[in-house]
């Protein structure tokens, strides 16, 4: 690869800019798949957000929210990864962290 290559390369990812923020989500829990550690809820404004199953939480605990809050009003806890790219392009990667029946009003 010529040098001017890996340079630009390395210039594009020393630009890229990683923003983590932990969120509340008011909204409906919608399923799990245990196998591949994924989720899906709903916002309140009906917008999917889907992301991967925080490794803290064990499959007890994500079975317990699945027999609990499936398909039910609840408040989701989410790490949100958010990937800024040099050219402003932004990319939102979610992790569950937890969920309770606590709706804020």
């Amino acid at each position: 690869m010529p040098e001017k290559c890996v340079e630009e390369a390395f210039s594009r990812v020393s630009a890229t800019k990683i923003d983590e923020n932990q969120e509340f989500i008011d909204g409906t829990l919608r399923g799990f798949l245990l196998d591949s550690g994924k989720f899906e809820i709903q916002n309140k404004e009906g917008r999917t957000i889907t992301g991967f199953i925080s490794p803290e939480l064990s499959e007890d605990d994500v079975i317990q929210f699945d027999q609990t809050y499936l398909n039910k009003n609840c408040r989701i806890h989410l790490q949100i990864h958010t990937t800024i790219f040099k050219t402003g392009r932004s990319s939102s990667h979610y992790e569950l962290l937890g969920i309770d029946s606590n709706l804020q009003s």
